[in-house]
This record gives structure tokens, sequence and C-alpha cells, in this order.
């Protein structure tokens, strides 16, 4: 099965986040204050997880289906939901107090 590669990975993940205080499905907050980019490097990380097309259904149900490994990705899963509405809110205020918000627009980390 192709999830296999990503265990390590998955759990490395985890361990980095966990780096960050007391972190967990619940709780994000301890993130709030850690410069964005240094957390941006994570979300790279599960990015490249995330669009592999090689984890087919029942690769993912095998994840998941792991007691240990579906902690993990709730875990992960949480922050990427943390991350990805911290960027949203600080990028607006960013484009909103800019001189040139196209400009601000096109230097983002995920706008192509």
């Amino acid at each position: 099965m192709s999830c296999y590669k990503y265990w390590s990975k998955l759990e490395s993940i985890a361990n980095k986040l966990s780096n960050f205080g007391d972190i967990n499905q619940e709780n994000m907050d301890s993130l709030n204050n850690t410069d964005i980019k240094e957390i941006t490097t994570i979300l790279d990380e599960i990015e490249v997880i995330a669009h592999d097309k090689e984890i087919d259904f029942n690769s993912a149900k095998h994840i998941l289906d792991n007691k240990k490994m579906n902690n993990v990705l709730q875990l992960i899963r949480k922050f990427y939901v943390y991350i990805g509405a911290r960027l949203e809110k600080e990028n607006a205020l960013t484009i909103l107090n800019s001189d040139n918000p196209r400009e601000v627009l096109n230097s983002f980390h995920f706008y192509d």
C-alpha cells in the first residue's frame, strides 16, 4: 500500500507541531505568536502528502483505521485548518493596509 511511505513523515509533522507547546485537536492557541513563515514550512510538508496521487481510497482508509495514525491525522488536520484561517486573516489585513494591494497579493506564498 502506498500509504506506508508517509507514516513516518506524518508522525514527524505531528512531532514538529508538538514542539510549539500544548497543541491538540481542540487548541492551537500556542501557535498564535509563532512567526507564520516558521509554521508555513510545516504546511508545505503536508501539501506534498495531500497532493500525492498514489494514495488511493484503500490506503487512506488503512491510515484512518490505525488508532495512532488517526490521532496524528486529526492533529495535522486541525493545524491545517488553523493555518489556513490564519493565513487568510493575515493576508487580508496586509492587503487592506498596503499602498499597492496587487503587488502584495502577488507576493503571497500560495498565490499563483
